[in-house]
């Protein structure tokens, strides 16, 4: 996909280039605005991998949720290509990019335990489309990620190296007490070395739902941006049972 993209790039330059001279936008308006959009898209620096506890997020909703096979697992909600000028994105930069569920058979079980949809109405695979739809789409413009399947091999791997639940019980940090935003920060930041974001529930008390832990493109953490929507004292880490 990255050679698709660097491909279709140098097509329309040369389209451009062959058309008479003047302003490139008066030339051939069409063909610049493609450009334009393939150029934005490929403007991005770093990553955003984003894990969420299940209890919290089943809590702060009315819908029927599905817990993961294990109920103290930190879950991957996504991995996405962001900007460290403080903005996310690109995303959906293939829109026509095919999903195959039979590409995922080799780390499917894998997916059912750590990458969960657990709301209940749909089935997981559509979660899974989205999140490559919007977000892998975009990843697989390096060689590294440029399929399904390496995009969510990536997520599982992050998952498991970045794995919350040991991360806060090695900082005496365990479900149905309260902390402070210091002591989550500090407990993640003890094994990346390098700034978080820690999001809570947006309704209801103060509860930590989300972990973000960035990385530039080869996957080397620095610090997030984005600064905690955390604005209490005490923050609830929501009982799973």
């Amino acid at each position: 996909m990255a050679f698709r993209n660097s491909l279709a790039i140098c097509l329309l330059l040369a389209v451009l280039g062959s058309i008479s001279a003047g302003p490139l936008s008066a030339r051939n308006p069409a063909a610049m605005a493609m450009l334009e959009s393939i150029m934005k898209k490929s403007k991005w620096d770093s990553f955003v991998f984003s894990q969420e506890w299940p209890a919290t997020v089943c809590s702060s909703s009315s819908r029927k949720c599905y817990f993961p096979e294990n109920r103290n697992t930190w879950t991957v909600h996504g991995l996405w290509p962001s900007k460290s000028d403080g903005t996310y994105g690109p995303s959906n930069c293939e829109t026509d990019a095919e999903f195959s569920e039979a590409t995922l058979a080799p780390i499917l079980d894998d997916l059912e335990k750590q990458w969960t949809d657990v709301f209940g109405e749909s089935d997981e695979y559509s979660f899974w489309k989205h999140e490559w739809s919007k977000h892998g789409t975009c990843a697989a413009q390096l060689e590294a990620l440029d399929s399904a399947l390496k995009y969510f091999e990536k997520g599982l791997e992050l998952n498991t190296n970045y794995n919350l639940t040991s991360i806060f019980l090695d900082s005496n940090i365990v479900p149905g007490n309260s902390y402070s935003l210091k002591q989550y920060t500090k407990a993640v930041e003890s094994v990346t070395g390098a700034k978080s974001t820690v999001r809570c529930a947006s309704k209801g008390s103060a509860r930590v739902q989300e972990i973000r832990i960035c990385f530039d493109k080869k996957f080397n953490v620095i610090d997030c941006f984005e600064d905690s929507n955390c604005h209490t004292k005490s923050i609830n880490y929501e009982d799973n049972n």
